[in-house]
């Protein structure tokens, strides 16, 4: 199976879905990476235990964030698959984009001699 691509919208709170999503992508199996890219999106890369694929549709609908059209048939047609045709981990990636009215976050990253 290809790995999971998703992407995502909400209005939200940032730190509050990241903490959602995150206790509920360890629930499932675990979060590899994520990148932040400011304050207007963000990328996350999992696996998801193979039993545990036919929970992460409702438990993703139920985080108050707006699957994509092309992100919804992923999760149905990952849902009408057979277990078997899994191996033990699925890979998996969530794209989310904030929308706000916050400005722009910058990270400050100092200068290293040498």
């Amino acid at each position: 199976m290809l790995p999971i691509k998703l992407t995502a919208v909400t209005s939200h709170s940032r730190f509050a879905l990241v903490a959602e999503l995150t206790t509920l992508l360890n629930e499932l199996g675990s979060v590899l990476d994520s990148h932040q890219f400011s304050n207007l999106a963000l990328a996350i890369h999992f696996e998801i235990s193979a039993r545990h694929v036919s929970r992460l549709r409702p438990a993703l609908l139920a985080l108050p964030m707006s699957l994509s059209n092309s992100s919804l048939e992923v999760l149905n047609s990952i849902e009408a698959t057979e277990l078997d045709a899994f191996s033990s981990e699925v890979p998996g990636s969530l794209n989310i984009t904030f929308v706000h009215n916050e400005p722009d976050f910058h990270m400050h990253i100092p200068a290293v001699p040498g």
